[in-house]
């Protein structure tokens, strides 16, 4: 009972604190409240008082009759996260070889490298494998974009939690 209690506890915490930590550090981020996602920002979007976020301005970036509304931007870290939710393949150049990859977990290392785990399903390799599971490093991703496809379910042989990464922004 006790053991059962204490594994509870650890799955609630280990949970709560992926499921909240979309993108703490990242300036561009609408959910870092510090930064970009701040109410307080005196031209912010989250900000009701400001000419973008005040939902009866033309400029409002949360009205949708405004004529003049800021572009928002979806960011990397974004894209990754909204395509592990939404099961969406993902389309990106790594090693300069395209790639097209099911993401299934995306945090970051004990070194403090973001890193994404992913099956490749198609595009290059540097060498003479298979398609197979692939660890990413963020920073090493160019031409990221969700490819409108979506993947089924997570492979058979993935394991959630990934060892390799001490913080988790999202998995399958």
């Amino acid at each position: 009972m006790k053991k059962t209690l204490i594994l509870a506890i650890y799955f609630f915490v280990l949970t709560a604190s992926t499921s909240f930590a979309v993108c703490p550090y990242d300036p561009e981020c609408l959910n870092n409240p510090y930064s970009a996602g701040s109410p307080y920002k005196a031209d912010g979007i989250n900000n009701p008082y400001s000419q973008y976020g005040n939902p009866y301005s033309n400029k409002s970036a949360n009205s949708p009759y405004a004529t003049d509304a800021p572009k928002k931007e979806i960011t990397v870290n974004q894209t990754i996260i909204n395509a592990i939710q939404q099961k969406k393949l993902l389309s990106l150049s790594y090693d300069g070889i395209a790639r097209i990859v099911e993401p299934h977990v995306y945090g970051v290392s004990k070194k403090g490298n973001e890193l994404l785990r992913c099956y490749q399903v198609e595009g290059g390799h540097n060498s003479d494998k298979p398609h197979e599971w692939e660890l990413l490093t963020v920073s090493k991703i160019s031409s990221l974009s969700d490819t409108g496809r979506n993947f089924s379910d997570a492979r058979p042989d993935y394991k959630r939690d990934d060892k390799t990464m001490q913080t988790i922004y999202a998995q399958l």
